[in-house]
């Protein structure tokens, strides 16, 4: 199954390309890796992002890294929320 595991880095999105939980070797034949800067960065929300590129690519599930969850989030919020919680399936 592919999957694009979104982290936000530095305020922008960056896309992980995988299959079957595995970096995806088409991707990183093409480009040297098989992590993506997005054309989007904040205050774009994952939402906004995830559902932009399921409209390019419906057939691919989309998620957010856990990691990211958090640290997107402002600082003050951040020890309120359950990393597991905020990851997407």
């Amino acid at each position: 199954m592919k999957e694009i595991r979104l982290e936000l880095r530095d305020g922008i999105w960056h896309a992980e390309m995988l299959v079957d939980g595995k970096p995806d070797m088409e991707i990183v034949e093409l480009y040297n890796t098989h992590i993506i800067a997005t054309p989007y960065f904040l205050p774009t929300t994952f939402d906004q992002v995830a559902q932009e590129l399921s409209i390019r690519q419906p057939h691919v599930k989309i998620t957010q890294s856990s990691e990211t969850a958090l640290t997107s989030l402002p600082p003050r919020l951040r020890s309120s929320y359950d990393t597991e919680d905020l990851t997407r399936h």
